[in-house]
């Protein structure tokens, strides 16, 4: 338990705060003032994402719980903030509770991301000046240590970059109070002042995001999609105009900013971070790609009232306006095809419906009663067509006729004598009666493939195919019952064919043997020697091939005992070549690299005395 810890000041990195508190204790050794404050040596200084926290509140007598730690005096509010729920979960549990080094920043893709993190500590002259002046002393900001910012949010100057490294890499246990940084050591790095402005909003912007504590995950892509939308980035069928948006992006920030950023765009690749962000790609974009598209689109974050996605005709499915269909203003229609009108530009959505419908009206639907309105009916399908013919059975007049239907009685007069209404009698009859006559065919050569035992396909391929079509379920009941066909079983003389199956092993292992360069004796190296028809039984049958699976534990090779064999080879090799037998070279030879094996390392370390031996012998005789 620790006797004193220094208050943690608003917006203080907690690596300050132990900065300051080894100043403070008087300590020589920074890892005694690790151990007091983890009770382990080993926790690195990290600036950004510390770990082992739970340990360090507890060591404070809970003076702060970890979650204050975190999400108040570290950037996990920055890198969390377009995660999914479950991955901050995560993050943060790791933080808690301790992770191997660099785990938390992997997890996050900030190692493999091109997005750089700061390499430098940095402060603000303002801010030193004024924390001075309220709290006695300066301390490290979190809100200028994050990446792309190269200002403070608060007073709009430029950041001063220190010698203090924010890598753990050269000082793992250093923590450096910003009191003792000295100020000759410390300089601006020039950007240019056409980008102040931009970069001010981008620092803005970030430390926003370490102040609001919430996960904008799941909405997100949505939220984007609607702004590009309203911006007529998107067609009315939904695509995204890539090379315009890109293209004003660019234009936007300019290339050599997105350079200094490190969020550069191939204009020639479709498949770069922008594309991924925009197409809601579940990769885990840098936080500050998503920073440059917010201000790109002019969003706030944690805006609430985004509303929906702006679609001309709303979201699916829509409803089938047919009333003679018994789903009548129920949400059927799955899909819209939307066109624009050559006149005024606007969407035009056509909604077709299973019992073949097909309606369309031009957009946008600005209230629910759109999605009940009907612009052009352009097909009334065979359900309202064989309605129709019911009321004209019935003594009903044009205009009732045209109320049930859902049209008016001029269109009901024109229907009712139009050829489509006659055909499509005609249409049943006719279906009705092919029907009935490939069904006596398909029985007649049924009888005929029984007889003469032929597949009834085969006989009559032509109407079996149309009534497995138009006509299956008749056809499964009037199918003929598979008849069920027992194969003989085959005795097999298992002795012998061990040893056939040995045999075969013999002369493999013979083959490999002779091999100009060795090759590893396994059983699947032994059976592509075989014969196709014998090889397969050290896979499939080894169990009931005792001999020859005695046979194989003697003759398969352990690794060592192969790089034994690949060292022996090596050494007759650059025998016969008369090279000096080099340790290098004979491993080269061999194809080996260290360490070895103890087994392998003994023989390679005795190939090479019994040749020094025999060129001191050839030398003194």
């Amino acid at each position: 338990m620790l006797a004193f810890f220094p208050t943690l000041f608003p917006d203080e990195l907690l690596y300050s705060g132990i900065a300051r508190y080894h100043l403070m204790s008087g300590s020589f050794a920074q890892k005694q003032s690790v151990y007091n404050l983890f009770d382990n040596k080993l926790v690195c200084s990290t600036a950004d994402l510390p770990t082992h926290l739970k340990y360090l509140c507890r060591n404070l007598n809970n003076l702060y719980t970890a979650e204050q730690l975190i999400k108040n005096h570290t950037l996990y509010t920055y890198y969390s903030k377009f995660l999914t729920k479950e991955k901050a979960k995560h993050i943060f549990l790791l933080m808690n509770e301790g992770s191997p080094y660099g785990a938390v920043h992997i997890l996050l893709g900030l190692v493999s991301s091109s997005v750089k993190l700061p390499r430098y500590l940095r402060y603000c002259k303002e801010c030193i000046t004024e924390d001075t002046v309220r709290y006695n002393e300066p301390y490290w900001h979190r809100s200028h240590q994050l990446p792309g910012v190269y200002f403070c949010p608060i007073h709009k100057s430029e950041l001063i970059h220190t010698n203090i490294l924010c890598s753990t890499r050269d000082h793992k246990f250093k923590f450096v109070p910003l009191i003792q940084v000295k100020k000759n050591q410390s300089k601006k790095r020039f950007v240019s002042p056409n980008w102040r402005d931009l970069l001010i909003k981008i620092a803005e912007y970030s430390s926003q995001m370490l102040k609001n504590d919430g996960n904008d995950y799941t909405d997100i892509f949505k939220i984007y999609r609607t702004y590009l939308n309203k911006r007529g980035y998107i067609t009315v069928r939904g695509r995204v105009r890539f090379k315009h948006l890109i293209s004003d992006f660019c234009n936007f920030f300019s290339i050599d900013l997105l350079a200094l950023l490190n969020c550069n765009i191939e204009h020639k690749n479709n498949d770069t971070w922008f594309h991924k962000i925009v197409r809601g790609e579940n990769t885990g974009s840098h936080p500050l790609r998503h920073v440059l598209l917010h201000i790109f689109l002019g969003l706030k974050l944690n805006q609430q009232q985004f509303g929906q996605l702006d679609l001309p005709f709303g979201q699916g499915p829509w409803p089938c306006l047919n009333k003679a269909a018994g789903h009548f203003m129920k949400n059927i229609i799955s899909a819209v095809y939307i066109t624009r009108d050559s006149k005024s530009g606007s969407p035009v959505g056509t909604f077709k419906c299973s019992c073949g419908f097909e309606y369309s009206r031009k957009g946008p639907d600005n209230s629910m009663e759109d999605r009940y309105r009907i612009g052009r009916i352009k097909s009334f399908g065979p359900v309202w067509m064989k309605k129709l013919n019911q009321y004209n059975q019935q003594d009903l007049s044009l205009r009732e006729k045209g109320r049930l239907l859902g049209v008016d009685p001029l269109t009901v007069k024109k229907y009712t004598n139009h050829p489509l209404q006659k055909y499509q009698s005609i249409d049943e009859q006719n279906h009705q009666k092919e029907k009935n006559g490939r069904r006596e065919r398909y029985l007649v050569s049924k009888k005929e493939a029984e007889d003469i035992n032929i597949s009834k396909r085969e006989l009559n391929r032509e109407d079996y195919i149309w009534v497995y079509k138009h006509d299956r379920k008749w056809l499964e009941q009037n199918k003929p019952k598979s008849k069920r066909v027992l194969k003989k079983s085959v005795i097999v003389d298992w002795q012998e064919r061990d040893k056939v199956v040995l045999n075969g092993v013999n002369k493999a292992l013979k083959i490999l043997l002779n091999e100009n360069k060795p090759k590893r004796i396994t059983i699947s190296e032994l059976s592509r020697n075989m014969e196709e028809n014998i090889g397969r039984f050290l896979h499939r049958c080894l169990n009931k091939l005792p001999n020859t699976r005695e046979y194989l534990k003697l003759i398969v090779e352990t690794t060592e005992q192969y790089q034994i064999r690949r060292l022996e080879w090596a050494a007759n090799e650059l025998k016969k070549e008369s090279f000096k037998i080099h340790g290098w070279r004979l491993l080269k030879k061999a194809g080996l690299n260290r360490p070895l094996k103890e087994r392998v390392e003994t023989k390679y370390q005795d190939l090479i005395a019994e040749h020094e031996i025999f060129e001191s012998g050839r030398l003194n005789g």
